[in-house]
């Protein structure tokens, strides 16, 4: 196909400059960039839909969780760690912010425009952290990393 030598990250910028303008290098890029593209593609399709499902950003504090309960809803969610005493639970609709007050008290804040705010107690339960707020809402998502989530 083509038998261009190998190019070291050390080097790469000067190759590429000089072979800016030389079609069958750009041919070469497009067909990697093709390739790249469909092999993506057959991934994302061999995967579980639940890994598909993600709320994190990329390079960021955060784990997704593809099952999470608002009041004993099933639903995929992600927990956001801003800190020590900071962490969201985030879900497709909305996100409770969590102010961590004690391993067993915090506060939450949530609704479209965070109308809301109750303090929550805090357990573990069959794998889940539990945030049972003031105002009736209960909030689960995997503890642990979500390894024994679920027993």
């Amino acid at each position: 196909m083509y038998d261009y030598p190998c190019i070291t990250i050390k080097s790469r910028y000067q190759v590429l400059k000089s072979w800016h303008n030389d079609k069958s290098f750009n041919s070469l890029m497009n067909s990697i960039k093709h390739r790249i593209l469909n092999a993506g593609a057959i991934v994302a399709m061999l995967l579980p839909v639940k890994a598909l499902a993600q709320l994190c950003e990329y390079n960021t504090r955060c784990i997704d969780y593809s099952k999470c309960y608002i009041n004993n809803v099933a639903q995929p969610c992600a927990y956001g760690s801003g800190g020590a005493s900071y962490g969201g639970v985030i879900f497709r609709h909305g996100t409770f912010e969590i102010e961590w007050l004690s391993d067993t008290r915090a506060n939450v804040t949530y609704g479209k425009r965070k109308e809301f705010k109750a303090v929550a107690r805090v357990s573990t339960e069959n794998g889940y952290r539990v945030l049972r707020l003031t105002d009736g809402v209960v909030v689960k998502y995997p503890a642990s990393g979500g390894k024994y989530a679920g027993g």
